[in-house]
């Protein structure tokens, strides 16, 4: 199973944001190498937001009467919970769970990863995860997503607790032997086996922190860089 959140929009976005790890053919190449190992897949598409959207870019929660055409972090939420239930739960040969994000999208994969520890993670793929402009608007640089409001008016509403603040996703997570607090896109919970992390090496605000365990160590981490 392969759960691929998209990255935030910076130039000529639409009216409510659109995944596009899928529709620009990312996610497929790592269908076609699963699928030259003779591996069956199945891919589910997110777009750099917190609920899903209706055609009409109104933002409803998972399981609406209404079909979305975007998704968001909530719904990948329950599609986790759902192949946690029915393809991994007790099996020996259990399904095997890929995370892939990009830019906010790995924001999005690592909080899940983080608050579903019980889940495990085969591969956790980042490219330029960046949670600069998550929280808030941002600023001249990028215009922001103000995820951190909205992520605490659902909170206070529904009445969720979670197990930490997800809103608080910048300088929040201590790493062993690291002076300063790291960003939530930049720690690797111990539920992960393997983090793939792809730096680009061209664009100002792409990722340049490499990625750690909780315990100051880099097991099972690897790190690549590329000028696309």
């Amino acid at each position: 199973m392969i759960l691929a959140a998209s990255g935030h929009c910076l130039t000529n976005c639409p009216a409510f944001p659109r995944e596009n790890l899928v529709g620009q053919g990312t996610a497929q190449s790592i269908v076609d190498l699963l699928d030259s190992y003779g591996l069956s897949t199945a891919v589910f598409s997110y777009a750099d937001a917190f609920y899903n959207h209706l055609s009409n870019g109104i933002a409803v929660l998972p399981y609406s009467e209404e079909a979305p055409v975007q998704f968001g972090f909530l719904q990948m939420l329950a599609d986790l919970q759902d192949i946690r239930d029915l393809w991994i739960g007790d099996y020996q040969d259990p399904t095997g769970v890929i995370l892939l994000g990009h830019s906010h999208g790995v924001v999005w994969t690592h909080t899940l990863a983080t608050l579903r520890s019980d889940v495990p993670i085969d591969y956790l793929i980042d490219l330029d995860g960046d949670s600069h402009g998550f929280e808030d608007e941002g600023d001249k640089l990028v215009t922001g997503d103000q995820w951190g409001p909205i992520i605490q008016e659902y909170t206070e509403l529904e009445g969720v607790i979670w197990d930490y603040p997800i809103e608080e996703v910048s300088d929040r997570w201590q790493v062993s032997g690291l002076d300063d607090p790291q960003d939530i896109e930049d720690v690797v919970p111990g539920n992960v086996a393997w983090n793939l992390e792809v730096h680009g090496g061209s664009f100002a605000l792409r990722d340049q922190e490499p990625n750690h365990r909780f315990d100051g160590t880099d097991l099972g981490i690897i790190i690549g860089e590329t000028n696309e």
